[in-house]
C-alpha cells in the first residue's frame, strides 16, 4: 500500500511539474513550428516554456520546422526526447536569415538532445552571428547518440560550441560541421566537444576546417574526419582525443601548419585511410596513449615531419601496415606487429627508444648503424647493426624477436668443423633476420637476465645458415652487470655474416657452469577474481619427470618467501596454476625451477598491481519523504572521500549539485530543498570511484 501511495505521488508531481511544459502533437500535418494547431492546447510556445518533441502523442519519426524569414524563436528549454528505435529532427531550414533564430534561455541545460533526435542548422543569414544558442549562463547538451548538424556558414561560437555541456553521457553525442563553404574557421582553442565530426557532404567539394589559438582542446569522445575534408591545426597547445580518431579516404589531418610543436594525444583506436602530415616549420606530433590496448590501421599515409609518438603502458596493436619516414618515438608500452601488419621504417627515418619497444618483424630500410628496439612481453631484447658491408640505399632488414626454442623451430645441427666449437646454444630464444638485398652484417646482441647467461664471456653469437648453427664468436661490448644468478650485457658478434636466417646466443661451457638452454621460456602473472591470481608458464622440452615449480614472493633480489611448489608432468611444456595471494600494493613474483639433479634456474621477476579499494559509497533513506523545504540524507562511506550530490527531475534535467566531503563511516547530510517546486526528483552521488545508487525524493 505504501509503495502505491509513493508511486502516484510521483505521478502526481510529474503533472504538477509539467505545467510549463509544450508538447508537440502535429496536428496541423505540416511539420511547421509556427503553426499553432501543430501543440497540444493549440498554443505557440512562449519564452517561459519548455518545449518537448517526443512521442507521447505522435508516434514513429517527424521532423519539425523551425521559422524561415527573420524569425527569432525565444524559448525557456528545448527537449528532444524520442522513444528507442525512432527519429526526431528539428530543422531551421535555409530560409532562415535571422541572426538570432533560435535561443533557450534557461541556466544549466537548456537544450538537450537525447538519443536519436537531431538539431539540424541550415540558417541562410548573411552577417556573421551564431543563429542557435543558448544564454551565457545555459548548456547546450548533446547526450549519446544525439546530434547537432552545423550546416551553415555562419558562426557556432558564442553560447554555442562555447556552451556545450560535458556532462558524462555527452562524449559520443555528436558536433557535426556539414559546412556550405570551402573554408571555414572553427573555435578550438579551450573548447571541449563531445564527439566531433567534420565533414563535406554538403558542399560537394573539398572544405578545409581551420583553427588555432594557444589553449588545450579536448574531444571527449571520437574524432572524424571524413572524406573531402581537410582539418588543419595551428594551435600552440596540445589537443587530446579520449575516443577514435577515424579518417575516411581523401581526407587531410595537417597537424601544424605554423611553426608550433603541438602534440595532439589519442586514447582510442586509430582508423586512418586519409592523409596525417604537416605544412609548417613546426615538428608536430601523433601520441597514442591510451590506457588499454590501442587498435591502429594507417591504410592511407603519414607524410612530411610528423613524429608518430607510443606512449602505452599496455600496447598498440598494427591491425594494417605502418610505414614511417619522418620519426617514431617508443616511449612507453609495446608496438605489436606480425607478419601481414607490419612496420616498416624508411631510410632517412629515426626510431627513438625511451622504455617502449616493438613486439613482432621490424623492417629498416638502409638499416646501418640502426637499433631494433625489439622484445617481447616484458623482455627487450634489442639488437644493433653497427657495420655492414656491401650495403645499398635499396637494401632493407626485417628483426624479430622471439621466445621459443630454436632447436624445434629451426633444428639443432650444429657446425662439426671451424675453429670456434658450440657446446649448446639457448633453447628459449632467438631472432629472426629477413633480409632483402645482398649484404652481410655484424650484430650487436643484448644478453639479458631472462637469456640466462651465467658466464658473459664464454656466451657468444651463433647464426644458422644453410642448414646448421655456426659459432660467429663474440667480444663483450658492456658488462658484465650481474642481475641475480646471471650476467647480462652486450655482445658483438666478431664474423660478418650474410644477412638473413637465424641468430642465438650459445657457449662452450657445461650446462651447470652457463645454463643458456634453461627451461623457462616465459612466466606471467594476471589477476582472475578479487585477490586470486593466474600463474601461467611455458618451458622447452624437460626430461621424463622430476623437476619441480616453486612461485617465490622475493624481495629486492633475494628468493623470499615460498608460495606454492607443484611437479611437472612427463612431456607438458604449459603450465598454469591459481592461489588467492594477492595483497594491496605492488606484489612481486618469480619461478624457480629445480630438475632432478637439484640444478636451479630462475625466471624474470614479474610484478603486479592489486588496487587498495576504491572509495566506497551508498545512499541510504532520505527522511522525511516526502519531504517540504528540508530532508535528511543518510549516506555510508567505506573511507574518507569527496563526493558530489546530483539532483535530477523525472524528466532526467539536472537542477541542483551539492560538493561535500564524507567521512567514514555513517553520516547524515541536512538537505535544503527551497528552490525546487513540487516534483519528484532522483538523488545520486558521484565520486572517483564512479556513480553510486540512487534514490527517490519527493518535494511537496
Amino acid at each position: 500500500m505504501i509503495r502505491f501511495v509513493f508511486l502516484l505521488l510521483c505521478h502526481a508531481s510529474l503533472i504538477v511539474s509539467s505545467a510549463a511544459v509544450i508538447t508537440w502533437d502535429g496536428e496541423a500535418f505540416n511539420n511547421q513550428w509556427d503553426d499553432p494547431l501543430n501543440w497540444v492546447g493549440d498554443r505557440l510556445p512562449l519564452t517561459d516554456d519548455e518545449v518537448r518533441l517526443d512521442n507521447s502523442v505522435v508516434a514513429g519519426h517527424y521532423d519539425v520546422l523551425l521559422p524561415g524569414a527573420d524569425v527569432s524563436v525565444v524559448i525557456f528549454r528545448l527537449h528532444l526526447h524520442p522513444d528507442a528505435g525512432y527519429r526526431i529532427r528539428l530543422i531551421l531550414p535555409p530560409s532562415s536569415i535571422s541572426l538570432t533564430a533560435f535561443r533557450a534561455m534557461a541556466e544549466g541545460d537548456a537544450v538537450i538532445l537525447d538519443d536519436g533526435s537531431e538539431f539540424i542548422n541550415e540558417s541562410g543569414a548573411t552577417s556573421s552571428s551564431t543563429p542557435v544558442a543558448v544564454s551565457s549562463a545555459g548548456r547546450f547538451r548533446i547526450n549519446n547518440g544525439a546530434r547537432y548538424v552545423h550546416r551553415t556558414a555562419r558562426s557556432a561560437t558564442e553560447n554555442l560550441i562555447s556552451n556545450l555541456s560535458a556532462e558524462p553521457g555527452t562524449e559520443k553525442g555528436i558536433f557535426e560541421f556539414d559546412v556550405t563553404v570551402a573554408s571555414y574557421i572553427v573555435s578550438l582553442s579551450g573548447r571541449t566537444f563531445g564527439t566531433l565530426v567534420l565533414n563535406a557532404a554538403t558542399n560537394h567539394s573539398m572544405v578545409n576546417y581551420r583553427g588555432s589559438g594557444g589553449n588545450p582542446l579536448t574531444i571527449r569522445g571520437d574524432l572524424r574526419i571524413n572524406a573531402n575534408v581537410t582539418f588543419t591545426l595551428s594551435l600552440s597547445s596540445e589537443a587530446e582525443v579520449q575516443g577514435d580518431l577515424q579518417m575516411e579516404p581523401l581526407s587531410v589531418f595537417n597537424l601544424q601548419s605554423t611553426d608550433n610543436n603541438n602534440v595532439v594525444r589519442v586514447r582510442g583506436h586509430v582508423s586512418v585511410a586519409g592523409i596525417l602530415t604537416e605544412t609548417g616549420t613546426g615538428i608536430p606530433a601523433l601520441e597514442l596513449n591510451g590506457t588499454g590496448e590501442q587498435q591502429v590501421a594507417v591504410t592511407g599515409g603519414i607524410i612530411n615531419e610528423v613524429r608518430l609518438v607510443i606512449n602505452n603502458g599496455t600496447s598498440c596493436r598494427l591491425e594494417s601496415p605502418l610505414q614511417v619516414f619522418y620519426s617514431l618515438e617508443l616511449v612507453n608500452g609495446r608496438l605489436i606487429t606480425n607478419d601481414v601488419n607490419h612496420l616498416l621504417i624508411g631510410a632517412e627515418a629515426t626510431c627513438n627508444r625511451v622504455n617502449g619497444m616493438v613486439q613482432g618483424p621490424l623492417t629498416k630500410q638502409r638499416p646501418a648503424g640502426f637499433l631494433y628496439p625489439v622484445g617481447l612481453g616484458g623482455i627487450y631484447a634489442p639488437v644493433g647493426m653497427p657495420a655492414f658491408a656491401g650495403v645499398q640505399a635499396t637494401d632493407q632488414l626485417t628483426v624479430e624477436y622471439i621466445r621459443a626454442n630454436p632447436h624445434t623451430a629451426v633444428g639443432n645441427i650444429y657446425q662439426q668443423s671451424g675453429p670456434r666449437p658450440i657446446g649448446h646454444i639457448s633453447q628459449v630464444e632467438y631472432w629472426k633476420l629477413s633480409a632483402e638485398g645482398d649484404f652481410s652484417i655484424v650484430p650487436v646482441v643484448n644478453v639479458t637476465a631472462e637469456s640466462f647467461s651465467r658466464n658473459l664471456a664464454a656466451t657468444f653469437v651463433v647464426h644458422f645458415f644453410n642448414g646448421q648453427w655456426i659459432n660467429r664468436g663474440a667480444s663483450v661490448l658492456s658488462g658484465p652487470v650481474v642481475e641475480g644468478a646471471y650476467e647480462t650485457g652486450q655482445l658483438v658478434a666478431l664474423d660478418a655474416f650474410a644477412a638473413g636466417g637465424y641468430m642465438t646466443v650459445g657457449t662452450n661451457l657445461p650446462f651447470a657452469d652457463n645454463p643458456l638452454p634453461v627451461d623457462i621460456i616465459s612466466f606471467d602473472v594476471h589477476r582472475s577474481s578479487d585477490d586470486e591470481a593466474l600463474f601461467t608458464w611455458q618451458v622447452s622440452e624437460l626430461p621424463a619427470g622430476g623437476e619441480t615449480f616453486t612461485v617465490s614472493q622475493p624481495e629486492n633480489d633475494s628468493t623470499g618467501s615460498d608460495l606454492f611448489t607443484i611437479h611437472s608432468a612427463g612431456g607438458q611444456t604449459m603450465y598454469n596454476h591459481r592461489a588467492a595471494v594477492l595483497k594491496a600494493g605492488t606484489n612481486r613474483f618469480r619461478l624457480r625451477v629445480t630438475d632432478d639433479l637439484q640444478r636451479i634456474s630462475y625466471s624474470r621477476i614479474v610484478s603486479l598491481e592489486y588496487p587498495v579499494d576504491v572509495p566506497f559509497v551508498e545512499l541510504g533513506p532520505v527522511f522525511p519523504n516526502p519531504a517540504g523545504r528540508f530532508t535528511n540524507l543518510r549516506v555510508r562511506a567505506r573511507e574518507p572521500v569527496s563526493i558530489e550530490f546530483q539532483l535530477h527531475e523525472i524528466s532526467g534535467l539536472l537542477v541542483k549539485r551539492i560538493k561535500t566531503r564524507l567521512s567514514s563511516g555513517s553520516t547524515v547530510i541536512p538537505l535544503s530543498l527551497e528552490d525546487l517546486r513540487s516534483g519528484c526528483y532522483f538523488l545520486t552521488g558521484v565520486t572517483v570511484a564512479g556513480q553510486t545508487n540512487t534514490v527517490c525524493l519527493l518535494r511537496e
